[in-house]
């Protein structure tokens, strides 16, 4: 069956939204579960999990070198082989991932004697699950079933969220708690997405030699982009985690927390980026321009979206969080700024790891990275919360502009001028948010009518 070109450009449309509606439900559920948790355990509970959350999570995203991206490309180019494949690797990834994360464990917390530690130990146990997690939702993306990826995603931030809501309402929540309904519910959730997924049947087939090799060494050079992203994000938490009061680590975390809503925008439209620009031929300098004109359009969303976060600030944190977070207001106004190039950082990635570039902004992130741990040093001492919010927007905004002098050098016949927003772009999305919206209300209206 062919499609006519308005078809195509509604189900691109769709694609978007179920992607945005994707996301946005799942930073609802984190949203949600992180309001409770702070209303319930206050900033000291909040830097708690914190701390014991965030070491467990750099171990898994500096190892697993089998990640979505990776999966991604290669199920999407050798179907069944390849994602039987990369699960066989995964899975050796995934055993190995718990002792290194005991160890980050051990250096980040243990040696600073933070009370945090045997909590990050317990949750390390949810570190393999991940891994297995991330191999079958990647296989959904490279089938092209992006609601069904979200759709899981969704499910398995709902099974984070609803026991916190719920323990939290009767009074029983703690740390402990917490932590042990993360463990089940990334279980859970990479359960679901393995029976979800269609490609191949949850087995194990040892991979040749030649592929094998191949996946690792795109795995490796994709960890390498993400690696000084992650540390990048995650660097002033890490550093407070540490060194700074568990009290203010949670209202910082807070802020940090806010400021992730507009990753409904960001990692919504990066699992569309790299499942699109996975199936282009980089040589074709139409399919370039299209896909440049597709992330410039994003680029306006994620401004709007991170200029309206940052203006409401001041009221939402102490509204929802509560005024015991109020020092987290002025981190997150700043946060919500940075978080504009961060997620466009983002996008960008995910288009140059689909083009088959994977490790070309693993450079931009280690410049990135010294930028930040300098402007950490510098500003954290004196200025505090804020000051590492500064470091990290400077951060971010380095690594944009090297990561488009890269791709331009990189790639042939791309230009930088490509990425620069345009009037039409802001016309033709209002045109396209509207063409949604009214293909939505005549589809409810008809299931309305045929009842």
């Amino acid at each position: 069956m062919t499609h006519t070109p308005a078809e195509k450009r509604l189900h691109a449309t769709e694609s978007w939204a179920a992607a945005v509606a994707g996301n946005l439900a799942v930073r609802l559920c984190g949203l949600i579960g992180g309001i409770f948790i702070a209303r319930a355990l206050g900033p000291t509970g909040k830097g708690v999990i914190t701390s014991a959350t965030i070491w467990p999570t750099v171990a898994l995203s500096v190892g697993a070198v089998i990640n979505v991206q990776t999966v991604t490309y290669f199920t999407a180019r050798q179907g069944e082989r390849g994602l039987q494949a990369c699960l066989y690797l995964a899975i050796g990834f995934a055993v190995a991932l718990l002792p290194a994360s005991l160890l980050l464990n051990w250096l980040g917390l243990g040696l600073t004697h933070r009370g945090s530690l045997r909590a990050a130990n317990a949750y390390a146990l949810s570190v393999p699950f991940s891994v297995l997690a991330g191999v079958f939702s990647a296989a959904l993306l490279a089938e092209g079933r992006v609601v069904m990826y979200w759709l899981m995603k969704v499910i398995g931030a709902a099974l984070l969220m609803v026991p916190i809501v719920v323990l939290a309402l009767a009074g029983h929540l703690t740390v402990r708690v917490y932590v042990i309904a993360a463990i089940a519910g990334t279980a859970a959730t990479a359960l679901l997405t393995a029976f979800a997924q269609r490609t191949t049947r949850v087995r194990l087939t040892k991979p040749d030699g030649a592929l094998a090799k191949s996946i690792l060494s795109f795995g490796a050079k994709t960890t390498f982009t993400l690696v000084p992203y992650q540390l990048n994000l995650r660097l002033d938490q890490l550093l407070m985690s540490a060194i700074a009061p568990l009290e203010v680590l949670g209202a910082y975390n807070v802020a940090f927390a806010w400021s992730s809503t507009l990753s409904m925008v960001g990692s919504g439209f990066s699992s569309v980026v790299l499942a699109r620009s996975a199936r282009i031929d980089p040589e074709r300098t139409d399919d370039l321009h299209a896909a440049a004109r597709t992330l410039r359009r994003a680029f306006i969303v994620l401004f709007l979206a991170g200029t309206i976060a940052a203006l409401v600030s001041p009221i939402a944190v102490p509204l929802l969080f509560g005024q015991d977070f109020r020092a987290g207001v002025t981190p997150a106004v700043i946060l919500c700024v940075a978080a504009i190039p961060l997620y466009a950082n983002l996008l960008l990635h995910e288009f140059l790891r689909g083009l088959g570039y994977p490790g070309l902004g693993g450079m931009p992130e280690m410049i990135g990275l010294v930028v930040s741990a300098v402007g950490l040093a510098v500003l954290f001492p004196r200025f505090g919360a804020t000051g590492a919010a500064i470091a990290s927007l400077a951060s971010y905004l380095i690594v944009m502009g090297t990561l488009v002098t890269r791709a331009v050098r990189r790639i042939p016949g791309f230009s930088a001028v490509w990425l620069v927003p345009r009037l039409g772009d802001l016309r033709a999305i209002v045109i396209a948010g509207a063409a949604f919206a009214r293909r939505r209300t005549r589809s409810a209206f008809g299931h309305a009518v045929s009842r």
